[in-house]
């Protein structure tokens, strides 16, 4: 059954399984105290009988219970795996269907008392990957037996999987009253949890993590204009002058799931005249963000549910029993559903607003990344006008204010589907996403393709994210197997009037016209579908672009959306997100004392659920059987790292090929090209609206100065470095060429990216991102080196296009032989892909154990992934590492056709 966001269903008891009064908790019935005093004594009698009537007392009342002991059970403690038993009764402040005991498991150790003179230890995480040291097979065991992972440990206690009890019915956790401006009471407190708790972590060893500080993009406004702005929407006033922790002590909880009880003493987070203005300050910039949007699009008559219908999201109980339609096929945004908001399911609105409490509560990355091809790419547009990098264009200065770094990656490759990235999605889109989203339909139909993505973004990555967009049937198969978070945005032109003369698109707002226009004037519509030029003398008075500039950007064709269907979507993605905050926020300040349970923002036992769930699916389940087919069956169970040339990609410094070369191989590898002028740029005027349109991006930077944020790192984890150690076993090759864009390092697909401002660049301010890069290779270039730094589960693969043209590697053009040991100048340039020649060989080195492929086996190695990705897995032992990461060395080379066949190497895969 489909419902609106305005309803729920479900049944509001599901999920709710407490322990009743009647057992102990183990199913054990309650046993009374059998009692026989043995004795005749007067004394004695009247001494027994006052401790019954006494002990009596006490089981009437339930301040005690007796059980019957443990067969094992020895000094009050269970035989239990070390667990103590605690009784407790909820207090009366929680729900009434709640009044019975509950049976609480706490590990024995956790009743010692803490040295208060010491910090605690920093607690171990839940093993969410692969565990670094796994047991060798018996001796008895077949060598070729795969070694799996350690999955993760099933949470104790999983989250409700039915969002529509309220989160505000969890069993609550006592709140800290934090210090008010009030003197000190004089008299001893006897409840300690009523007082703020002092210092539970170690300040002076905590990281100290780089901070960030938001930088305005709004546009240049008179006095005039930015007061009249001011009075009408109003701002930001809130400062915090007090001293607040600088060091990033969250990072030693699992997740950053700091308990609440264990902020420091001075935390905003328990400061509670501090929140009493932050939270209702923090809704109320939601709240502008919001009503800003709906003006933007001219929704500012009747009730908000009807002025917000076109951004509405069509909610599911469950997608079971939601028709494939909806959620199977890409015409479904052609229909009333895809013309709104799109589609989630209550469960994963619920997922998404932890994630989001989360990060505002630890001072985390809020993180969105988009997989997709070139429409989402952007192309035809100024990359800043892609609806990927519209949302951070919003989103960033609002998390700013809430004290919260956020990206919106657009990792999108023209051309392409997804596939090649979602091998080892976490390496390219990062290892900290909160929102994945997947806009590949036009260019990739296999369900193969985008469950490996959902299951690399699951498994590989320090979160677990939302999954928006996953079509195919796709989406419902994570929901339903895996408990994944789930949705789709849809186009927002329901609440688009069509034009039909060029007076009626002039009537509309701004953001609204040439979107949907009548027969009579398509044609001027289509010619106003994109805004954006590719140069302009303001950006940099004084400099002459070497190359001659384009007019506009390239790729304005028909399938490609113009800049305001991107804002248009990228909006749909901001409200989306801007409800789920809103909610989050509104939640906490109406909490007691803003004390906001643990449980209704902590994220491990959410991730380990769904975590849990992936790595404990069979064989049988689905796609992976055809995965298995390609030779990369192992990237559904494992894991899997890469390093890439391509771009866009996350923390590309970090994340490229070269990263992995030995220094005096990378040496003789070129460089990319560097930018021609230095960020930042001047105001570019494509990317705002024009004088007496409404400015969304003015109206949230509004206010004062931004603070800077916590920039949590999760790169160094994640791109770790070999160390090279050992000598290099194989010989650098010296004519491998290098395919790049002019700073590649600053090609990370955010608003922030500045990239393909090069020499050689025809349209500079387009910024674009997309590139297929690689190291180009032929029979001349010898050896190519590499280090794997992490190596665990055995396997190794690689990516190669075979399909380039004779002579494309300049680096080897006056060889005659490998590395160039002699210079006579040959051109064997030509029009097609050359066919392989007969004495063609691929051969490739494990630690310098040479393997030699002829032509035919080769071939026969290779799987055409999809169209233009081909893959080879060169190692595949279980075996090879002992379960332990090592670094590993590989090589490879082709030999045999000299300078005919050419090949570029884009993605080295790993697990």
């Amino acid at each position: 059954m489909v419902v609106r966001l305005q309803r729920r269903l479900g049944d509001e008891e599901e999920g709710r399984r407490l322990v009743r009064g009647g057992t102990n908790g183990h199913g054990n019935q309650k046993r009374p105290i059998a009692v026989n005093n043995g004795s005749s004594s007067v004394c004695v009698w009247k001494g027994v009988t006052f401790l019954l009537v006494v002990l009596l007392i006490l089981i009437v009342t339930e301040t005690i219970e007796v059980k019957k002991p443990m067969p094992e059970e020895t000094n009050g403690q269970a035989s239990m795996g070390g667990i103590v038993q605690i009784k407790t009764t909820l207090p009366p402040s929680i729900s009434e269907d709640r009044d019975t005991e509950t049976n609480v498991q706490i590990p024995a150790e956790a009743t010692k008392q803490p040295d208060p003179t010491s910090p605690p230890k920093a607690p171990e995480p839940e093993p969410t990957n692969p565990p670094t040291e796994e047991p060798k097979p018996e001796p008895t065991s077949p060598p070729t037996e795969e070694r799996k992972p350690e999955p993760t440990t099933p949470p104790t206690e999983e989250p409700n999987p039915q969002p529509s009890l309220s989160p505000m019915e969890s069993p609550k956790v006592e709140p800290i009253i934090p210090p008010v401006e009030e003197p000190k009471q004089e008299e001893p407190q006897s409840e300690a949890r009523l007082q703020p708790v002092a210092n539970p972590v170690d300040l002076t060893s905590a990281r100290t993590t780089e901070r960030h500080t938001y930088q305005r993009r709004g546009q240049p406004m008179s006095d005039e204009d930015r007061k009249a702005m001011i009075d009408k929407w109003g701002q930001w006033t809130l400062v915090d002058d007090k001293e607040r922790p600088t060091t990033d002590y969250y990072d030693v909880y699992p997740n950053r799931d700091i308990p609440r009880s264990a902020f420091p003493s001075n935390a905003w987070q328990i400061d509670t005249e501090y929140l009493s203005k932050f939270l209702p300050e923090s809704i109320n910039l939601v709240d502008r963000a919001i009503e800003a949007i709906l003006t933007e699009y001219g929704k500012t008559e009747g009730t908000f549910e009807e002025r917000a219908e076109m951004f509405e999201l069509e909610m599911y109980d469950s997608l079971e029993k939601a028709g494939n339609y909806i959620i199977s096929k890409p015409e479904w945004r052609k229909d009333e559903v895809g013309e709104r908001g799109g589609w989630s399911t209550f469960k994963s609105m619920e997922g998404l607003k932890r994630r989001l409490l989360h990060a505002v509560m630890t001072e985390d990355t809020f993180i969105f990344a988009l997989a997709g091809h070139s429409a989402a790419a952007g192309h035809g547009n100024l990359f800043a006008q892609s609806y990927s990098v519209q949302v951070q264009w919003i989103m960033e200065a609002i998390f700013a204010r809430l004290g919260v770094r956020h990206q919106a990656r657009n990792l999108a490759n023209g051309g392409l589907g997804t596939v090649q990235h979602g091998l080892a999605a976490n390496s390219v889109y990062g290892p900290s996403i909160d929102l994945l989203m997947w806009d590949s339909a036009m260019t990739e139909k296999d369900a193969s393709a985008l469950e490996v993505l959902a299951r690399q973004a699951i498994l590989a990555g320090k979160k677990v994210p939302a999954l928006w967009g996953f079509l195919g049937g796709t989406a419902k198969y994570l929901s339903m197997n895996f408990d994944a978070d789930v949705g789709a945005a849809g186009r927002g032109t329901f609440g688009i009037p069509q034009a039909e003369t060029l007076e009626e698109v002039e009537a509309l707002p701004w953001a609204s016209r040439y979107l949907k226009c009548g027969s009579d004037i398509n044609q001027i519509c289509k010619e106003n579908k994109y805004i954006g030029h590719c140069w302009d003398d303001d950006i940099h008075p004084g400099l002459e672009p070497p190359t001659k500039q384009k007019s506009v950007p390239g790729g304005q064709t028909g399938w490609h959306p113009g800049n305001r269907s991107h804002q248009l979507i990228g909006r749909i993605l901001t409200f989306t997100i801007l409800r789920s905050l809103k909610e989050g926020l509104k939640e906490w300040n109406e909490a007691e004392s803003y004390a906001i349970p643990d449980e209704m923002w902590h994220v491990t036992s959410w991730y380990d659920n769904i975590r849990y769930k992936v790595e404990s699916s069979g064989p049988d389940v689905g796609s992976c059987d055809e995965l298995a087919k390609l030779d990369l069956d192992w990237t559904c169970k494992y894991p899997v790292k890469a390093r890439t040339e391509f771009t866009p990609r996350a923390y590309p410094s970090l994340s490229n090929i070269r990263t992995l070369m030995p220094p005096d191989m990378a040496k003789l590898v070129p460089q990319p090209d560097a930018p021609l002028y230095d960020p930042p740029e001047n105001f570019i005027k494509d990317l705002h609206p024009p004088a007496g349109a409404l400015d969304l991006l003015n109206i949230v930077e509004a206010g004062v100065d931004f603070r800077s944020t916590l920039n949590p790192d999760y790169s160094a984890e994640h791109y770790k470095k070999p160390t090279f150690s050992s000598p290099a076993t194989m010989p650098f090759g010296k004519g491998v060429g290098l395919i790049s864009k002019a700073g590649d390092q600053f090609c990370d697909g955010t608003a922030d990216s500045f990239c393909g401002k090069g020499a050689l660049d025809d349209c500079l301010l387009a910024g674009t991102n997309d590139s297929r890069n690689g190291l180009v290779f032929d029979g001349f270039s010898g050896w190519v080196v590499l280090n794997i730094p992490d190596l665990k589960f055995g396997y190794v693969a690689l990516k190669f296009e075979t399909w380039h043209k004779s002579g494309e590697n300049s680096q080897t053009k006056d060889f005659t032989s490998e590395n160039g040991e002699s210079a006579i100048r040959r051109d064997l340039k030509g029009d097609e892909a050359p066919e392989y020649c007969d004495a063609f060989k691929f051969e490739y080195a494990i630690d310098g154990k040479v393997t030699v492929l002829s032509k035919d086996e080769f071939l026969e190695k290779v799987r055409l992934v999809q169209r233009v990705v081909e893959t080879i897995t060169i190692l595949k032992d279980p075996d090879y590492t002992g379960g332990q990461e090592k670094e590993v060395e590989v090589a490879f080379r082709i030999t045999g056709c000299e300078r005919i066949k050419t090949f570029v190497f884009s993605h080295i895969y790993w697990a």
